[in-house]
């Protein structure tokens, strides 16, 4: 689902006219919204088919819906984190088995667990969880070193840029010369 589509902007209208607890139309959907054209209209109706087909949109009777605000299926660390904590103690193995991950994804998730002070790790390959917190730690460390390769990656882009931008103005310069002397 793209943030700020059509699509979206209908779900929210839908969700903001389900508070009122009577059934949902297009015209209601529409005032809401502020559609004003046909065009507008148009997407409006196949919005409310791509709501209906999701099952995000019931239909009550012909013309009129009631919305059923659809939760997003939780992250794979979400669910990771949960499964450690109904665990308590799992290898590697498990938690690939039951949050269907790479092993190489589970076994960093744990080992930033272990760094964290949350888990331990014993020579088994088994983790044991010590610190129960309900919310899930955040690995901040993993963070910045993304942080540190989308600035080096932007700073390659920004001197290709740079060295192409030169490279255009010369062309043209050229030409422009190239132009003159025939």
């Amino acid at each position: 689902m793209r943030r700020g589509s059509f699509t979206e902007k209908v779900r929210q209208a839908a969700r903001a006219l389900q508070q009122t607890n009577s059934p949902i139309d297009r015209d209601k959907l529409e005032c809401a919204m502020d559609l004003q054209t046909f065009a507008e209209r148009r997407k409006l109706i196949s919005a409310i088919r791509e709501l209906y087909l999701s099952k995000e949109l019931h239909r009550v009777s012909h013309g009129l819906y009631t919305f059923v605000d659809k939760k997003a299926p939780p992250e794979k660390q979400e669910i990771m984190w949960r499964f450690f904590r109904m665990q308590k103690c799992l290898t590697v193995d498990d938690m690939v088995l039951a949050a269907d991950v790479a092993p190489a994804y589970a076994g960093e998730f744990l080992t930033n667990l272990v760094k964290l002070g949350i888990a331990r790790k014993f020579d088994n390959d088994q983790y044991q969880l010590i610190k129960d917190q309900l919310d899930m730690p955040l690995n901040d460390a993993k963070a910045e070193r993304l942080q540190k390769i989308r600035a080096k990656k932007k700073a390659k882009l920004s001197l290709a840029l740079k060295k192409a931008t030169i490279a255009i103005s010369e062309a043209i310069r050229f030409l422009e010369d190239g132009e003159g002397a025939l």
